[in-house]
């Protein structure tokens, strides 16, 4: 192992080594590059590829979040349900965070929404994170006399709290049976492209109390699907190979869904 460049800190970590037979690898940022790009956006009905700071539907037709108020209002969502912060180095928005939130971030700038504007007409007043027992993130935030609740995180976690849809004239709708049917059938579809995918919601509610904001993430008006691509290492077919070879089982752990990993 000293020929390899391998040195041990603890000898007995590696008394075992010659009974392993399963690896387990974790994918994001290990079998990835955690270099997350926003690709597939769902709003409404449709399925569309971001593009440059525009969103083509499968007609070749493209649209910008300004002609499409339900795109807005997902981008809105994920700028506000993020920690992502915004600076700026020489002229042009720097963004520190997560890979994931960062995306999210970027393709809203991208798309023409003034993220700063909207944090400080939105100012945040509290956060859950996402955990193992709660699969999405929710934020509070200030809007005049109410608050606003934005969330994201698992589509299907979010989607079950969902009662409504928002419509592209700024109203909203029911949340049918056969409508749920067809979003979980677009996040299939994105999951099967190897996309991580994200379901976002937002709620207002008629008073300034946080603390009833925190235990009101229900009856969401449901916004959209968002799917991020993350390259593959490279080489990492060739070391899945050799471990094969060598009889080794290989697992990935991931939090994404199984369609995803």
């Amino acid at each position: 192992m000293r020929r390899h460049g391998i040195l041990v800190r603890r000898l007995d970590a590696i008394e075992t080594l010659a009974s392993v037979g399963m690896v387990c690898f974790d994918k994001t940022g290990t079998l990835t590059l955690n270099r997350m790009s926003v690709t597939t956006v769902a709003a409404g009905e449709r399925l569309y590829h971001a593009w440059d700071g525009a969103f083509v539907d499968p007609d070749g037709t493209a649209i910008t979040a300004e002609a499409d108020p339900r795109i807005r209002t997902l981008l809105a969502i994920a700028c506000l349900c993020s920690e992502t912060e915004i600076d700026e180095q020489e002229g042009r928005p720097a963004l520190t965070g997560s890979a994931t939130e960062n995306a999210l971030v970027q393709v809203a700038l991208d798309s023409g929404v003034d993220a700063r504007a909207l944090r400080r007409e939105f100012p945040r007043l509290s956060v859950q994170h996402r955990s193992e027992a709660y699969r999405f993130m929710a934020t509070t935030h200030a809007r005049g006399g109410g608050i606003l609740v934005a969330v994201k995180g698992s589509p299907s976690e979010v989607l079950a709290r969902c009662r409504w849809e928002g419509l592209p004239d700024g109203g909203r709708r029911d949340l049918t049976a056969a409508r749920r049917a067809e979003i979980e059938g677009l996040n299939a579809r994105m999951a099967d492209q190897a996309l991580r995918v994200l379901g976002f919601a937002s709620r207002d509610i008629g008073t300034a109390d946080p603390g009833h904001a925190e235990a009101a993430i229900e009856d969401l008006t449901w916004a959209g699907l968002v799917g991020m691509a993350d390259p593959v290492r490279p080489g990492l077919r060739e070391l899945m190979q050799t471990l094969h070879r060598a009889g080794l089982r290989t697992v990935m752990v991931t939090g994404d869904q199984g369609a995803t990993a």
